[in-house]
């Protein structure tokens, strides 16, 4: 008996959720450029979700192209390190630096000191700029250059820099060109090497490649090191890329190893409290990048209402964006595929900046900008395979996103894979200025949807709309 197709069926599949990629591909669930954003009423408990396009970025400082390494914010001033060379303002101060390579890490002595600097380490030596802007090496015999971490922190009043053989240096308090030979104390409760360090409040992590030891201010007098050992607060998790340590407000996150194997990032809130916040999906993508991990980068970022930890990959050239108030990742990129090129970031004027990694940019974000600096910013959504909870065939009538209406043209580009990402379907329009939807979309048993957007326009997206109808099997 020949099976009898079903009436037409309207089904709505909302934008939110993880990314459920199953390792380093494209494929799958992904959100790209995009803010996931939750909207609760407190009253029914009912929430409402949108897709919303992340700023964009407009010029701060346009400089010379070069590769961009860290940029800091002090006492109003904008300053950046563009290969050997330190700016402030977009405008080059002191002499050149001793390497040319590599993210450049920055610290500011406190108000109280007599003179006040701001210094930075270069990956081998440690500079300190003044307010009248002239910058100087630290050439004291006694500050450490073996196997230096490149790394610099404040804590209460000493600047801090390790070496890799777990000696943690402390200058003098209140003078960072002022060193003692003996002024350290060793990370040596476990044999791993030190990677790298940050501060947690009142105390300073120091992170070995599979455990993590802190320290405290044990008030222990010049010229041993002040600090004492936390016994209590050793963590067995330690750390896979240095550069992907990021403390910013309460919590610390990074990219964690340890003797079980594997990558995942982790979370420390208060001393005590690690817990891993990447998803299954993340790790696999972490985990595909083997040697290269070393590589990753991280900064932090707080944006139109989110507070972010932005991390890129080297070896898969792509930015995973984790949303710390939401606990949800997505994904950023500039330009049509690739990593989102930015290295760096600060607060300027009550707003985030970052720099571009190599063309000597400075941005802000802005929530009024839909473009990077004059550029297209491609928004992706892509779905997971749907089925309609049935392997039976479906042929689709009517596709149709629901979100905002647009006062311009906002065009959304609408394809569609029946192939497990393989092929996908030529690209159909979808004008967000106004009501409109796509017909004649064929026959399926399992389809991916992709809506991509590149448009100088806003755009909020809740989900999508589809009228199918349910065929033989």
């Amino acid at each position: 008996m020949p099976t009898i197709a079903k009436s037409w069926k309207t089904e709505r599949s909302p934008f939110f959720g993880m990314s459920t990629l199953r390792g380093a591909t494209t494929k799958d669930q992904r959100y790209v450029n995009m803010m996931v954003e939750r909207y609760e009423n407190k009253d029914s408990g009912s929430a409402r979700f949108f897709a919303t396009k992340r700023p964009g970025l407009t010029p701060v400082f346009t400089m010379t192209a070069g590769t961009g390494r860290g940029v800091y914010r002090w006492k109003g001033n904008v300053y950046c390190v563009i290969g050997n060379q330190v700016y402030k303002e977009g405008v080059a101060i002191g002499s050149a630096l001793t390497t040319t390579t590599g993210i450049v890490q920055w610290v500011e002595t406190s108000g109280i000191a007599a003179v006040q600097y701001l210094a930075l380490n270069d990956g081998a030596f440690l500079y300190v700029i003044k307010t009248d802007d002239t910058v100087t090496k630290v050439t004291d015999p006694d500050y450490p250059t073996v196997d230096n971490l490149g790394m610099v922190e404040f804590f209460d009043g000493y600047l801090i820099v390790a070496t890799e053989d777990g000696k943690i240096y402390n200058s003098d308090n209140e003078e960072p060109t002022v060193w003692r030979s003996t002024a350290y104390i060793s990370a040596q409760k476990y044999p791993d090497k030190l990677v790298g360090f940050t501060r947690q409040n009142d105390v300073l992590l120091a992170f070995g490649e599979w455990t993590t030891e802190q320290f405290y201010d044990a008030a222990v007098a010049s010229p041993a090191s002040f600090m004492g050992r936390l016994d209590q607060g050793t963590l067995q998790v330690g750390c896979a890329a240095p550069d992907s340590i990021v403390h910013q407000e309460k919590n610390v996150f990074w990219v964690g190893s340890s003797k079980t194997g594997g990558f995942t990032v982790q979370m420390l809130d208060g001393v005590s409290n690690v817990q891993r916040v990447s998803t299954d999906s993340i790790d696999k993508v972490l985990n595909a990048e083997k040697t290269s991990i070393t590589s990753a980068n991280a900064y932090p970022l707080r944006v139109a209402g989110h507070f972010y930890y932005v991390l890129t990959l080297s070896a898969s050239n792509r930015t995973f964006v984790y949303d710390i108030d939401e606990d949800r990742w997505t994904e950023w990129q500039s330009g049509s595929s690739g990593r989102f090129k930015y290295v760096s970031s600060d607060e300027h004027d009550d707003g985030a900046i970052v720099q571009h990694e190599s063309d000597g940019t400075i941005c802000t974000f802005d929530i009024d900008v839909y473009q990077d600096n004059g550029s297209p910013i491609y928004c992706i959504l892509q779905t997971a395979p749907i089925d309609r909870d049935t392997q039976h065939n479906k042929t689709c009538k009517r596709f149709e996103l629901y979100g905002d209406e647009q006062t311009s043209s906002a065009t959304v580009d609408i394809q569609y894979s029946d192939d497990n990402y393989k092929t996908f379907s030529t690209a159909r329009t979808i004008d967000m200025q106004y009501r409109s939807w796509l017909t004649g979309l064929g026959k399926y048993r399992r389809r991916a949807w992709k809506c991509t957007h590149t448009a100088n326009t806003p755009l909020r997206l809740e989900g999508f709309e589809e009228e199918f109808q349910e065929g033989a099997h």
